[in-house]
């Protein structure tokens, strides 16, 4: 039996490819509902479920399955009662299955009695703002065997007098349930190189995540120290075949200055494995010290240890030509 949510979610944007067919959502040819397999087109959304299932605006990301060609979104619920305390919010998992229904589980909560973006709240994307959470800072990725995972930024909104901004990993266990685990933490009190608690709206953001052939994680995210901008990195993490997260600084990423001009650097990033050599290959952004600004540039993985992770980088920062003039 399909869920009132389904009821309202008619069909899935599809393209060449990523088609495939569901029963009883739609008529066929016709209006009378008879359950005739029809392709998956779009969603078309309705009525009092039109925030889907009370979503108000946060950040979100989407990935097909490789083996049902089927989406998942993993989405900032900012308004759902879900650890029992008297802070709201939390990460959820949506993902369409073959018989039609859109399937919605949990996978961390805000913590705690402090409002998300005020001293002392524990919460997804740990904004330094109430109306924070707005840049980059959940990814989800499949396995290739269909297993969905989510890397995401969790922790204390400002500075206390304890806590932390953390990279949780977050991935989906046969029975349903989510396994997380921490990849990089930094303390939110002041220190030179934690992560920001006043100057950025997001200390941690522009997160990427991808699977290399071995099904093995590989995640970059950018750092916001509390004082220089010598201080904060774009960050590669890498977690072994023995289950160990690996993080290093992506180097050269982020030059010489204040870290107020960092406010719009490296919101967003995006990376992809290169199908030649199996290495990462990420875009991010650079700050140029002198003018403040941010320079697109493009990150290559040119090494790899032992465990299959990056060990040396090269960039070329898109604004300038090959003579290191700007283009």
């Amino acid at each position: 039996m399909r869920t009132a949510l389904s009821m309202l979610l008619f069909a899935v944007l599809i393209s060449s490819g990523c088609e495939t067919t569901i029963s009883g959502v739609g008529g066929g040819s016709g209006d009378d509902d008879s359950g005739d397999l029809v392709a998956v087109e779009r969603i078309v959304s309705a009525g009092p479920s039109l925030s889907f299932n009370q979503f108000t605006g946060g950040v979100n990301d989407l990935a097909l399955s490789p083996v049902t060609k089927l989406p998942g979104i993993v989405y900032y619920d900012k308004n759902s009662a879900i650890s029992g305390t008297t802070t709201v919010g939390g990460l959820k998992f949506a993902f369409l299955d073959e018989t039609g229904n859109w399937n919605i589980e949990v996978i961390d909560a805000n913590y705690g009695t402090a409002v998300c973006g005020t001293a002392l709240g524990i919460c997804v994307g740990a904004p330094n703002a109430a109306a924070g959470g707005t840049a980059s800072i959940m990814r989800v990725a499949y396995k290739s065997d269909g297993t969905p995972a989510v890397v995401y930024v969790y922790g204390m909104s400002a500075a206390g007098a304890a806590g932390n901004k953390q990279i949780r990993y977050a991935e989906r266990q046969a029975s349903g349930e989510w396994t997380i685990q921490v990849v990089f933490s930094a303390a939110s009190t002041a220190g030179a190189t934690n992560a920001a608690n006043t100057a950025t709206v997001d200390a941690l953001k522009g997160l990427t995540l991808n699977f290399d052939a071995t099904d093995l994680p590989h995640v970059t995210f950018s750092f916001y120290a509390q004082t220089l901008v010598g201080n904060s990195f774009i960050k590669y993490a890498y977690r072994t075949a023995g289950g160990t997260w690996n993080v290093s600084n992506i180097t050269g990423s982020v030059t010489a200055g204040t870290v107020t001009a960092l406010t719009q650097g490296a919101m967003q990033s995006g990376a992809v494995m290169c199908p030649a050599n199996g290495r990462l290959i990420v875009m991010s952004t650079v700050i140029d010290a002198a003018a403040g600004v941010g320079k697109p540039v493009y990150i290559r993985c040119t090494a790899t240890g032992a465990d299959g992770g990056c060990t040396a980088w090269s960039s070329l920062t898109l604004t300038n030509g090959c003579t290191g003039a700007t283009s």
